[in-house]
């Protein structure tokens, strides 16, 4: 629990991508919000057009939590998620449809 928010409140609370970022701040997480284009994030043209929207919504040290938006939550985290791996990047993806 960070900030005094219990992490099942934070939970209950998501209805966006803006909500991710303090549900990983109640995990510890420090809270950020850097939205990210789409369209270009990481040369992921084949999926940009899945992709409504990104924004990386946490860290501690290294590591990065992002947030998105896709209508195909599955498969479009999966494909960030190997990218991220990819590049050596130490993050968690979220996706929300």
């Amino acid at each position: 629990m960070a900030h005094g928010v219990p992490v099942m409140q934070a939970l209950s609370r998501i209805e966006g991508l803006l909500q991710l970022s303090g549900f990983v701040q109640a995990l510890g997480y420090e809270h950020t919000w850097e939205e990210i284009p789409a369209t270009t994030w990481m040369g992921l043209s084949r999926w940009s057009r899945s992709i409504h929207r990104a924004a990386a919504v946490g860290r501690l040290g290294s590591f990065t939590w992002y947030a998105v938006e896709a209508p195909d939550p599955a498969s479009v985290s999966r494909n960030i998620a190997t990218r991220l791996a990819q590049r050596g990047e130490h993050a968690g993806v979220m996706t929300l449809d």
